[in-house]
């Protein structure tokens, strides 16, 4: 294999298949980058086994005046898997417009610039291990602003420990045209919903790694309106403008949610997006200082606001007042993570509306609702006040 490249569009698509690199693996040849040259371009795949991200270079791309500007001249096709890690430094690091790839004595690569050059060894592309989709199941398309959306709202609930390994991953379930998107930790809950009709999809029940959506977050391409998507019965692959990136689903039976969630309140209070969430921002502040981050929350509906406190007994203690827009209920007092709270907030994008509140008694957990995005659901549970 000998080729030119040009070295700004490479770092771009490595910028891509690195973040599947793994760090640690006893499969050698998953620290490499399969690198292929194709009759479009050059294609390039990284896999830690459970994520696999592809991309691809194409030979020319047309600039905003349709002006041809090539990427890629290839003198000698060819293949093979160049240690990544080493790889994606020594191209960050030339400082040349163009750079050259050669192939000789079989696996060894020769990466030249203007002023210098580097000798890696690499494996054989044959021996990289094959890891497209077979039997797809289920392949509909979603808005990507609204893939990525789902992911924001959700992500920061999946569960670190992984005792329970199905609440460390994001529920993707489908029925009767609804697609509800849940993530939970057993102490909060966020959920996104989706109503689209597609009658060729049949019903379908999947968990997908929170690192594997984390990852795909950062790597989808908003400039392409829409994302195809594949399921199997142990794989997902989300295929988004150049890149396709495939993960691995959960095992075991993620929980049934729906009882859990209260669908009527006794108590409903609406406030100020911009001004509870500059509150709880503030009220963390002292939080942090309390091993579970407690804030404790008065509902005064006599009063037409909300009193949030906290403390730290060897530094001081913050008071903050939020006031109610509309209420519905009696008076409260309940406590629960200011963390929690400061991240459902976050996941609640425009700021300058209302967020409404629904409450069922001290102990019991309340949901937030986004009054702009009916879809967007936060839950939290409580912690008991001492006395």
């Amino acid at each position: 294999m000998k080729i030119k490249l040009n070295r700004q569009a490479l770092i771009g698509k490595l910028n891509h298949v690195t973040k599947a690199l793994p760090v640690k693996t006893t499969l050698s040849i998953l620290t490499g980058i399969k690198f292929l040259t194709t009759e479009q371009g050059v294609s390039l795949t990284g896999s830690d086994s459970d994520i696999t991200i592809h991309t691809s270079l194409p030979l020319k791309i047309l600039t905003e005046k349709e002006e041809a500007v090539t990427l890629i001249e290839i003198e000698e096709p060819g293949g093979i898997v160049i240690p990544g890690k080493y790889f994606f430094e020594i191209i960050k690091k030339l400082e040349a417009q163009t750079i050259e790839i050669h192939t000789f004595d079989d696996n060894d690569i020769l990466i030249r610039g203007d002023k210098g050059e580097y000798t890696l060894k690499g494996l054989p592309v044959e021996n990289y291990p094959q890891i497209e989709l077979s039997n797809v199941l289920h392949h509909f398309t979603l808005p990507t602003a609204e893939l990525k959306t789902i992911v924001n709202q959700t992500i920061f609930s999946v569960a670190v420990n992984e005792s329970r390994p199905a609440l460390t991953g994001i529920n993707f379930k489908y029925g009767e045209g609804t697609l509800a998107c849940t993530a939970t930790d057993s102490f909060r809950l966020s959920q996104r919903t989706i109503g689209f009709a597609d009658e060729t999809l049949s019903d379908f029940n999947v968990t997908i790694p929170g690192r594997s959506l984390s990852e795909l977050g950062k790597t989808i391409d908003l400039n392409d309106p829409h994302t195809v998507i594949s399921i199997t019965n142990n794989q997902i692959l989300f295929e988004n403008a150049d890149v396709s990136f495939q993960s691995r689903l959960l095992e075991g039976v993620y929980p049934d949610v729906a009882a859990f969630i209260p669908t009527s309140f006794e108590i409903k209070v609406r406030v100020s997006h911009r001004e509870l969430f500059s509150a709880v921002d503030r009220v963390s502040l002292m939080a942090r200082e309390d091993r579970a981050n407690v804030a404790k929350i008065s509902i005064l509906p006599e009063e037409n606001h909300i009193i949030m406190k906290s403390n730290a007994s060897e530094i001081g203690k913050i008071e903050e007042v939020v006031k109610i827009q509309e209420q519905t209920g009696s008076k409260l007092s309940m406590a629960c993570s200011s963390l929690f709270l400061l991240d459902a907030l976050k996941a609640i994008e425009y700021s300058g509306g209302s967020v409404t509140f629904g409450f069922n008694g001290d102990m019991k957990p309340f949901v937030i609702l986004d009054d702009q995005d009916v879809a967007n659901l936060q839950l939290i549970v409580p912690v008991r006040l001492e006395e």
